[in-house]
């Protein structure tokens, strides 16, 4: 009882402690001036003195992972110039395992003052506004005015500040770099576009501690990492940092400040780590603007063995209304060059060159490509060549025209391949391979003899698993029973006569065969229409995606027994079946066709997945593709014809057959799921929620379909209203009001990995420091803590928050919206949570410029509270 009572009271004092939290910034900030009488036409210095309470600190000029730095606006007389601040060396800060530069304790931001030389005599009011963010376990944004009085004489006078201004002026960086500073590139870009950069300090002492702070790279085309990666040697540190570029451009300097302490004292020195060539700001040929095409590189193996065989291939993202120059341009233009930076043990082969189409272009007829290409490029690794990281440098130099101008553009590329006691595929190999398949047989014979070899292959190895699809299909209780029955009514017809029945087996497997062919015209002809090219290109459109989708998930549904696929009665059935039932040479031949026809309830879900892929293949491999299956499918028959006493050795027709669908229907699911994974994406960041919504949603259908309307024979309509009513609510909810998937213009990713609709609330991703600059630049927030598993914050959002009304008043009253997503642990998520006595999602935040949050309730079914909270804050002055 006493332990409970000591632990009531003191949760009671932090409870109480906590009404009494001081929400305001607690940084005192002074305006100092020296010297105390200045001279016109000089220049004199005037101090911004910030004086955090312990724990607490301020931000460098580079605030680093997170903060602001601090920022003065000034107001001055007429003849007096500000110029920019000079900032004391900070501390190297981790903080929420994020690095920072800042200032604890104490600092003065000095700032130099131009006196025009006609300044009048007298005092001079300076004043400046001052904007800051001070941290701790929080963040508060701060800002204050401050002013001083300058005094202007005949003779300057020192002032009572002086000694400060001193001490402040020895915080600086040294101008001069010290000797032997160093740097160089590690290697080449990985695939994520990071590489690393190695500097070297030299050091008097290996109990020196050593930072590079970099200065800000704001406008740049690539970002430095503020973590660093320590290697001490005796009298010299190498610090290895990573540089970021999505775009290839690497920088030919780093500029920062080089910080040392020894036993508690500081020195700086500001430098410019020299590490190669002036980096260009603008593209080489800039006077035509940057380029149009996306190009990429990369290697169709992590690791190769000595003596191998690796592919490189460029892709080229080509933009709508232009296009580049297959090998053999046919008109003014040039194509594409690959100039190799190669490493001893690595040498690169001809270019292969996919199909290319034609095109009309100023008068002639171009050989080009449009939208998407990639150009292969063997590289031969030397038998001799030594396990390690081999750095692969590449420029690709192309001409890209629209229908008015041609434009020269280069790029230079990294790429890194590791030789190993064994092979490692990169994570895409298909890519590759659907590429490789569409090169022509003449295109590039220099050292590319063994990938034609290989195309071949991959068509032998599709017409292989037709012919045994097609042999599966024999096993399927709608085909099974049929051959025993077919063969016998040859033998029959024929009167044993061996010779005949041979006869009547190859006409009925003529017949299979001709079903087969039609179905392969029909296939060419929805790929003509389609404008269908190949796997790679098919499988990057989210439509084409969706509608593979959910036919594999129906046949998976299928195999499973839900529903059956069938064809029914009607005219054209029962002439085909008079026909079949005709004797002969032409009665087989029909016989094989309605054989086929009968069999769609069990081949009908193969044909599906085996049409799909087989669109993404050439005419003839279509056709050859479709003969393999029904080659396969027809075996059996032509086989027992030339053989019918070997009918007694089929096994006989039972429920294993029905056992045996159903197994195959389980790959047939879980190859839905893998589409759904890539697709689901491909629709936003709830696509793969909604598109698993959907295929539960025709999933049921398929089900009432299949008990209501043909296991129970219904003779009502109701089972197939609710089926269109089931299909109709499910596409609305997840298409159109989830996804609103014919409209992806409309959504767009912004920093941090967040998805916005165009017209819709413009988040931003929530931080501390986020909130706080914004609220400093007097804005009021919203703040949406959420996660992707949560349902009444996706409610909650659909409901009262991405709704019109909201985005309109946001836009009205300056608002900025953040988006905190907990989907995933985050620590400073959940203090953030806690501090308003929350332990979990949903909250919604509404802070006006200065004062404390609007807590608005968890559940909201409609924008009536948001509202009012944005209408408050707005009204609160900054």
């Amino acid at each position: 009882m006493r332990r409970l009572i000591s632990i009531f009271w003191v949760l009671s004092a932090g409870i109480l402690s906590a009404q009494d939290f001081d929400f305001g910034a607690k940084t005192k900030v002074t305006l100092l001036v020296n010297p105390a009488v200045a001279k016109a036409g000089s220049t004199i210095e005037v101090g911004m003195r910030l004086k955090m309470p312990a724990g607490w600190h301020t931000y460098w000029r580079n605030a680093g992972e997170n903060g602001t730095p601090t920022t003065i606006k000034w107001t001055l007389p007429k003849g007096i110039i500000a110029g920019e601040i000079r900032w004391p060396v900070p501390e190297k800060v981790e903080w929420l395992e994020m690095f920072t530069y800042a200032y604890h304790g104490e600092v003065m931001l000095i700032v130099p003052l131009t006196l025009a030389a006609d300044l009048p005599a007298g005092e001079h009011l300076l004043k400046a506004k001052v904007d800051w963010l001070e941290c701790e376990e929080t963040c508060i944004p701060g800002e204050a005015a401050v002013s001083v009085k300058l005094i202007v004489g005949t003779e300057a006078k020192p002032g009572p500040h002086a000694g400060m201004f001193a001490k402040a002026r020895d915080q600086w960086p040294a101008t001069i770099a010290p000797e032997g500073l160093a740097a160089q590139w590690a290697g080449g870009a990985n695939a994520d576009g990071e590489r690393i950069l190695k500097l070297t300090v030299p050091v008097d002492s290996e109990e020196t501690e050593v930072h590079f702070l970099p200065f800000s790279i704001s406008g740049k085309k690539w970002e430095i990492a503020h973590a660093t990666q320590l290697t001490k040697g005796e009298n010299e540190f190498i610090l290895s940092k990573t540089i970021t570029s999505k775009t290839g451009q690497w920088p030919a300097e780093v500029r920062g400040v080089v910080r040392f302490e020894t036993a508690g004292k500081v020195t700086s020195h500001e430098t410019a780590f020299q590490i190669g060539a002036i980096e260009p700001e603008e593209n080489p040929f800039s006077f035509f603007g940057d380029a149009k095409c996306q190009v990429s590189a990369r290697l169709d193996h992590v690791q190769a063995t000595a003596g191998s065989e690796v592919l490189a291939g460029v892709s080229f993202s080509i933009p709508k209304h232009w296009h580049i120059f297959w090998k053999n341009p046919n008109a003014p233009g040039e194509p594409p060059k690959f100039e190799w930076t190669l490493p001893k043990g690595i040498t690169a082969g001809e270019i292969k060159w996919p199909e290319h189409i034609q095109l009309e272009m100023f008068g002639e007829t171009a050989n080009v490509y449009e939208n998407q290409v990639m150009l292969l490029a063997p590289l031969t690794v030397a038998k001799d060549a030594k396990h390690g990281d081999y750095e692969i440098g590449l420029k690709v130099v192309w001409q890209e025209c629209d229908d008015k101008t041609c434009v020269p553009q280069e790029k230079e590329l990294q790429l890194t391949l590791k030789i190993g006691s064994e092979a490692t595929l990169s994570k895409a190999p298909m890519e590759f391979k659907a590429w490789l398949a569409k090169v022509p047989s003449e295109s590039g014979s220099t050292g590319g003899g063994s990938f034609e070899g290989d195309a071949a292959k991959s068509i032998w190895y599709i017409l292989s698993f037709a012919f045994l699809g097609g042999l599966i299909l024999n096993v399927m209780p709608c085909v099974l029973p049929v051959i025993s029955l077919k063969i016998l009514g040859f033998v029959q017809q024929s009167q044993e006569n061996p010779k005949h029945v041979r006869k009547l087996g190859v006409a009925y497997a003529l017949g299979v065969l001709f079903s087969f062919l039609v179905l392969a015209g029909v296939m060419v002809a929805a790929k003509k229409a389609t404008g269908m090219a190949s796997w790679g290109t098919q499988m990057q459109n989210p439509y084409f995606n969706l509608v593979l989708m959910l036919v594999v998930a129906l046949v998976a549904m299928n195999l499973f027994g839900v529903f059956e696929v069938t064809l029914g009665g009607g005219g054209a059935m029962s002439k085909a079946n008079a026909l079949a039932s005709r004797e002969g040479y032409l009665g087989a031949f029909f016989n094989g066709i309605l054989a086929t026809a009968l069999a769609t309830p069990c081949s009908a879900p193969f044909l599906a997945g085996g049409m799909g892929a087989a669109l993404t293949q050439s005419n003839g491999v279509i056709i050859a593709a479709m003969s393999a299956v029904a080659a396969g499918l027809a075996f059996p028959y032509v086989l027992l014809s030339f053989k019918p006493n070997w009918l007694k050795f089929l096994p006989k027709p039972g429920n294993w057959m029905v056992q045996f669908k159903q197994i195959m229907g389980f790959p047939m699911l879980a190859a839905a799921v893998w589409l759904l994974s890539f697709t689901g994406p491909m629709f936003g960041k709830g696509g793969v929620l909604w598109l698993g919504g959907l295929m539960c949603v025709v999933a049921l259908a398929a089900w009432i379909f299949g008990e209501f309307m043909q296991r129970n024979v219904s003779k009502s309509s109701l089972p197939l209203l609710a089926c269109g009513v089931i299909l109709a609510g499910g596409y609305y909810v997840t298409l159109e009001w989830g996804l609103d998937w014919r409209h992806p213009e409309n959504r767009k990713t912004v920093g941090g990995g967040i998805e916005v609709k165009v017209d819709g609330v413009q988040w931003k991703k929530w931080s501390p420091e986020a909130v706080a600059e914004a609220r400093a630049a007097g804005h009021p927030v919203l703040i949406d803590f959420t996660a992707d598993w949560c349902g009444s914050c996706k409610f909650t959002k659909a409901a009262a928050i991405e709704v019109k009304s909201v985005v309109e008043k946001l836009a009205e009253i300056g608002g900025v919206a953040f988006l905190a997503d907990w989907t995933n642990k985050d620590a400073v998520i959940t203090k953030a949570l806690h501090d308003h006595g929350r332990g979990a999602v949903p909250l919604v935040l509404v802070y006006p410029p200065k004062g404390e949050a609007i807590i608005l309730p968890p559940v909201m079914r409609n924008p009536e509270k948001v509202l009012e909270a944005l209408e408050k804050a707005s009204n609160v002055s900054p």
